[in-house]
């Protein structure tokens, strides 16, 4: 009896790795050998490598010279293989990159005690300056210290702000492209939608991270379906995450 029960849950694990080769999209990659020797120095455990193959997709079909925006730059990993593809394809489209660098409340201690989590919270700031510092030094991005919903704000007030590498920057207009990987919450995802969506143009591209169904982060997933219910967003592609084109 065992061994036949043994054989059976064989054949089913069989069928079930058929099928799913056959019917479940597969993610695709983009290898590039640059982007591998950037991932040793950059923090990059958290990227979706799937994430890659997109911006790449992303930024060889721009429809204009409009800005790019980022929301969560983390370590500056993304945010240099964004300012990469743009150089590789010829873009001149600048990029505004955006995080807040606040993981967890500042007074509570990391589980070992040694460092606080605002130590933390400035070494990955640290970071994010050092690697972009060393990988576009010809180009910095413009990078602004501050929560995706204080940002919007003074985006649509066209503002001039003094930004991380103290330029000064003029804010507004319109965006090709918006990266969302900011807060993770149902709220924190839709608010950044709608801010998104107020400054995205017409043709332009929107990608959410976390956003792939099953991804744990249901929250997000929810926004994604509710973007499909507008009928504004075509979904070009989930890879495994969501890449909408603005109609």
């Amino acid at each position: 009896m065992g061994t036949l029960k043994h054989k059976s849950l064989k054949f089913i694990k069989k069928i079930y790795f058929i099928v799913k080769y056959l019917f479940i999209p597969r993610t695709k990659y983009y290898e590039d050998g640059y982007i591998q020797y950037m991932s040793y120095i950059c923090s990059g455990d958290m990227l979706e490598k799937g994430n890659i193959y997109v911006w790449n997709y992303v930024i060889s079909h721009l429809k204009s010279g409009s800005p790019i925006l980022e929301i969560g730059a983390f370590s500056g990993l993304s945010t240099n293989i964004i300012t990469y593809f743009l150089d590789k394809h010829g873009k001149s489209n600048d990029l505004y990159a955006v995080d807040y660098w606040k993981l967890q409340p500042d007074h509570k201690k990391f589980f070992h005690k040694k460092f606080s989590f605002q130590e933390y919270n400035n070494y990955i700031k640290d970071s994010f300056i050092r690697n972009t510092k060393f990988f576009n030094h010809e180009k910095l991005p413009s990078t602004f210290h501050m929560d995706s919903r204080t940002f919007f704000n003074k985006w649509n007030k066209g503002e001039s702000v003094t930004e991380l590498f103290d330029r000064n920057v003029k804010l507004g207009g319109k965006f090709s492209f918006c990266f969302v990987d900011g807060d993770h919450t149902y709220e924190g995802v839709k608010n950044d939608f709608l801010n998104a969506d107020r400054v995205l143009e017409n043709e332009g591209y929107l990608m959410f991270d976390d956003s792939s169904d099953g991804s744990g982060w249901d929250g997000g997933n929810r926004v994604m379906q509710e973007i499909i219910e507008t009928k504004r967003y075509s979904l070009i592609m989930k890879n495994p995450n969501y890449l909408f084109q603005k109609i």
